[in-house]
């Protein structure tokens, strides 16, 4: 699996030397170890495997092509149209939304999740690195629809994004104000001071700090109803 997702995300060529020292960095056998991985993965492809991968020789690549879908590709192409149509300070457009939406429905959780560290630290190193990358392309997503639904007074919606946003880091605080203030607006004082009391509960127990500054400022408005709920038009 680490071989494979590897490959996809790096499209080659890469040499056998490479990817055995990537995977097998402490083994005298590792380059017998990539032949094994690669035999199991034209076992998997069965009949299909050249028309995927490359292995002759002393190169090895993932094929693409029409028929090839790659999750994290797609979901970067789609980052990477909205952040070309440099949305700043504005709504998404029907097309951005449209591929925002889409990428969220993407991105179902960190980058091979279920994959333990394999005690390869170049490999450990690109793969914690990437499922940071990619859990932070997917907040900033997140907070751009909570953004454009809120901006449409639809607070339910705009909070689901908020809370979503949220469960990816639970130590982000920009997203707990977030999701205070769509709180706030849509008429939900208490709601919003109960995530107020969560964001503190979180730090404290995870990082052994307050909540900076700013969030403090926002639960004290939220409590002194100086933040009022706005309703649609």
């Amino acid at each position: 699996v680490a071989l494979l997702a590897y490959l996809a995300m790096n499209r080659g060529p890469h040499t056998r030397g490479a990817l055995a020292l990537l995977l097998w960095p402490d083994s005298p056998n590792a380059r017998v170890h990539l032949r094994g991985c690669l035999h199991r993965l034209h076992q998997a492809l069965g009949s299909d495997a050249g028309q995927w991968l490359e292995s002759d020789g002393d190169r090895v690549a993932l094929r693409g092509g029409a028929d090839c879908q790659i999750d994290v590709i797609d979901f970067c192409r789609r980052v990477e149209q909205i952040r070309r149509h440099n949305h700043a300070g504005e709504l998404l457009c029907p097309d951005c939304r449209a591929a925002a939406l889409e990428a969220v429905a993407l991105y179902r959780d960190d980058l091979l999740a279920h994959l333990a560290p394999r005690d390869c630290p170049e490999f450990d190193v690109w793969l914690l690195t990437q499922r940071e990358h990619l859990r932070q392309e997917a907040c900033t997503v997140l907070a751009m629809l909570a953004d454009d639904c809120a901006a449409e007074h639809a607070w339910d919606i705009a909070i689901e994004h908020a809370r979503h946003r949220l469960a990816l880091d639970p130590l982000d605080e920009a997203a707990h104000r977030m999701l205070m203030l769509l709180y706030a607006r849509s008429d939900r004082r208490m709601f919003a001071l109960r995530q107020y009391e969560e964001c503190v509960r979180i730090l404290q127990a995870e990082l052994d700090a307050p909540p900076d500054e700013q969030t403090e400022a926002l639960a004290r408005s939220i409590r002194d109803g100086e933040i009022s709920a706005q309703v649609a038009p």
